[in-house]
Formats: structure tokens, sequence, C-alpha cells
């Protein structure tokens, strides 16, 4: 599970802003697949879980774009 965090922070940096979105959302469909088929949990929780990790996502694209050079 630990992938769906790292993952973001070694490719982001190397690519455009349209690639990271692109790859936050198969990452953030990925995630939720596994934890839904991870655990047994309810809709909601399960909206909740892919809420959180989007806004995680979406704090890196935000970072990543203040910290890497303009190209």
């Amino acid at each position: 599970m630990s992938a769906f965090f790292v993952i973001p922070i070694v490719v982001f940096p190397h690519k455009s802003m349209s690639a990271q979105v692109s790859i936050a959302t198969l990452l953030i469909v990925a995630f939720s697949l596994t934890v839904t088929l991870m655990l047994k949990t309810s809709n909601m929780e399960m909206m909740a879980v892919a809420a959180a990790y989007a806004a995680v996502l979406t704090t890196f694209i935000a970072n990543m774009s203040v910290l890497t050079p303009a190209s």
C-alpha cells in the first residue's frame, strides 16, 4: 500500500502537468479498487478514502509545480 505514496513522489517531478493528472487519476482508481478488494468497506467509507487519497495527490501535484523549474 505504501507504493501508492512512493510512486507519485518518484514519478511526478519528471512528468508534465497533464501527465501528472493522468497518473494521479489512474492511481486513485487503482487505490480505490485495492482498498475495496482488501477491506469490506461501505460506499461512504470508500468515497472518504478515495477523496482523502485524491487530496494527498493534489497536494503532491501542487508542490511539484512549485518545486520544478518551468520548461
